[in-house]
């Protein structure tokens, strides 16, 4: 980590985070090479000179901000990131690395596939990038009391929104946590979602959710020991991904998947967990439910239709736990723009 005086020569670069005076443009002004990366959904805004191009996406949601930075150093820079109100930030580091220097607690070292939940306050924010590093930061932001009421509906978050925090802009975790698969593809499905509006909004918020009850899972047994198992269990972990979402027009079934992996149950469900943070179950219940929603958006397919592709035979089943699993009437959203 640089000296304090060697940060004063650098060239500054703000990233805003919560405020009110960013300024976007359309998606089809990025740079040709920038081409690939919008969210249909975002807002983007984009800054470029002779130290570093900058491009910034925002989408706001009922309960969450998505914001995405990806930075391309072109000299040694110092970020400047900068919020006006009080939130938590869920931070996937997806590339690069990066010491961020809280005003208030010192440098906290983040790399690649690591996150991070941060207590952020009021205030301006450090971290150097060196000539020539790229960094894509994903983080999802939520006001105190909206977590707090999410809690309240939620019993996944409930350990999480009643931790005692110092009145200082902070790391809720002591160290990083590894971005899992479960995690990568729900911000791939978020960054690749070709949906808009209401719509994409709405998938989105889901999204955000399983990603800070996964986040959730490891805090909670973050104090506890890792377990290790052999690698002929955990080389089979990623194939049980596929497996289960492969099967979302079957109902879950943990002896056909240990059986297909050639493994037995109690080892394959204990190493998932220990993996994945969530129960193979569950993980199942979370494809279906994205395999379903996306099929609702197509018009041409009817409720029935999509209840039987994961497995449900009774309509007004399939109603109640879409619409209590997305929070959100099936026929509002299909009409939705």
């Amino acid at each position: 980590m640089e000296s304090p005086e060697y940060k004063g020569f650098l060239p500054r670069i703000p990233l805003r985070i919560e405020t009110d005076d960013m300024e976007f443009i359309p998606a089809e002004n990025l740079p040709e090479e920038y081409s690939h990366l919008p969210i249909l959904a975002a807002k983007i805004s984009f800054l470029r000179n002779e130290n570093a191009d900058v491009i910034c996406q925002t989408v706001e949601l009922d309960d969450f901000t998505i914001r995405t930075h990806e930075v391309y150093a072109m000299e040694n820079i110092l970020l400047i990131p900068h919020t006006k109100k009080e939130i938590f930030a869920l931070h996937f580091m997806a590339g690069g690395e990066i010491a961020a220097e809280l005003s208030d607690s010192g440098p906290y070292m983040m790399c690649k596939r690591e996150m991070a939940l941060f207590r952020l306050l009021p205030s301006k924010h450090k971290a150097i990038m060196k000539q020539w590093e790229v960094m894509f930061s994903f983080h999802i932001d939520i006001l105190p009391e909206t977590l707090g009421r999410l809690a309240a509906k939620y019993p996944e978050l409930q350990q999480l929104a009643s931790k005692t925090l110092r009145e200082v802009s902070a790391p809720v975790n002591q160290d990083p946590y590894e971005i899992n698969q479960v995690c990568m593809n729900l911000i791939d499905e978020i960054c690749n979602c070709k949906l808009v509006g209401h719509q994409a909004k709405v998938f989105m918020h889901r999204c955000c959710l399983e990603l800070y009850f996964n986040f959730a899972a490891q805090d909670k047994l973050s104090s506890q020991p890792m377990r290790i198992f052999p690698l002929y269990i955990t080389q089979k972990l990623p194939d049980a991904l596929i497996f289960l979402k492969q099967h979302t027009g079957e109902a879950f079934s943990m002896a056909k998947m240990a059986v297909t992996l050639d493994l037995t149950m109690q080892e394959l469900r204990e190493a998932f967990i220990d993996s994945y943070f969530m129960t193979p179950e569950a993980y199942h219940l979370q494809q279906q439910m994205l395999h379903a929603y996306k099929m609702a958006m197509n018009a041409t397919c009817t409720l029935e239709e999509i209840g039987r592709s994961i497995a449900m035979n009774n309509v007004e089943e399939f109603i109640v736990l879409f619409e209590s699993y997305f929070n959100c009437s099936i026929v509002t959203i299909r009409n939705a723009q």
